[in-house]
């Protein structure tokens, strides 16, 4: 009976020393964090080329960041980590492997790795990534190599990324240009298809041409001239009335001064004339008037490179500095062709 109840008391003790120091047990060593974040660093991989877009956003925090090299934002946050994964798949698909799971055309393939706790709950690491991309034509071939340069942050337990820079290092300009990689080096320059929300124009373009502001008033509406009877309607034998004859151009395909303008849009670019033309209908987004300059911001839609039967919208603008009610110099953000 005592050795039993001895037995009982024996078995209890050990207990209550096992609960007491369970925690501690339980506690990773900084050599089995360092492992668990590598590991993180792996299953990134995995999930990119083979994961859905929302495993692909869980390897991250809520307010997780995805930056190119320069300090270029792609991704902020869990929603527009799906929304590129997403994008991501429309653009290049998805297919059914030989296993019968989801596969793509590309592979990450992660070495080099290095992890350094910075804290309980935070550390950074970096990591060399090779990108392969299964060409159609002839098979794989290495697409780019870049590195991640990363901080972590433990959540609930679980390593995520907070923040990944990466870093491109060379790239095959040949694939880039293939399969629409902007700046033909790499993964890392970013997509070649648009990432943002159309660009919308104003329902009532000509209300924003307007200010309670005499000065700026009168600008606004000179520069709504221009914008409805010269660039609009091409009646340019009437541009003296709202340009100087020295306009200053800073147009690179454009010389200065109001002989060369009318010239180039009457006698060069034969631009139809419009004689009706009360009404402005260009696509005007907003206009910006402080001083003696007025911006006018217009939608330009552009043809991808890849496929012109689709396009995309960004932002044009015209920027005039008026004297006396004229324009005097104008700036846009025109280029060479082929520049």
């Amino acid at each position: 009976m005592r050795s039993a109840m001895l037995r009982i008391i024996v078995f209890l003790g050990l207990s209550g020393l096992m609960v007491a120091h369970g925690a501690s047990a339980l506690a990773a060593s900084p050599i089995e964090e360092r492992f668990l974040i590598m590991e993180l660093m792996d299953r990134y991989a995995v999930v990119r080329d083979l994961g859905t877009p929302e495993e692909y956003a869980a390897l991250f925090t809520e307010d997780g960041v995805i930056e190119f090299g320069t300090g270029r934002t792609l991704s902020k946050g869990r929603e527009a980590l799906i929304k590129q994964a997403q994008q991501d798949e429309k653009r290049f698909g998805t297919f059914q492997s030989d296993d019968g799971k989801r596969s793509s055309f590309m592979r990450h393939v992660i070495s080099n790795r290095e992890v350094k706790l910075t804290g309980p709950d935070t550390a950074e690491g970096s990591s060399y990534v090779m990108t392969m991309i299964n060409d159609k034509a002839d098979g794989p071939h290495v697409f780019s190599m870049i590195r991640y340069q990363d901080r972590y942050r433990k959540v609930a337990g679980e390593w995520r990324i907070q923040n990944r820079k990466m870093v491109s290092d060379s790239g095959n300009p040949e694939l880039a240009r293939k399969y629409g990689f902007t700046g033909g080096g790499g993964a890392a320059q970013g997509p070649s298809r648009s990432l943002a929300d159309p660009v919308v124009a104003h329902p009532d373009p000509e209300s924003l041409f307007t200010s309670s502001n005499k000065a700026l008033h009168r600008n606004k509406q000179a520069a709504l001239h221009i914008e409805r009877e010269l660039l609009q309607c091409n009646q340019w034998d009437r541009a003296q009335e709202w340009m100087t004859d020295r306009y200053i151009q800073h147009n690179p395909m454009a010389t200065s001064g109001l002989a060369g303008v009318k010239r180039l849009f009457i006698d060069i670019l034969k631009r139809p004339v419009t004689k009706d033309c009360s009404k402005l209908t260009s696509p005007v987004v907003a206009v910006q008037a402080e001083g003696d300059y007025v911006t006018v911001l217009t939608v330009r839609e552009m043809k991808y490179a890849d496929d012109p039967s689709k396009s995309y919208t960004t932002t044009w603008y015209d920027t005039w500095r008026f004297v006396d009610g004229k324009a005097d110099e104008h700036w846009d953000p025109a280029t060479l062709p082929g520049g």
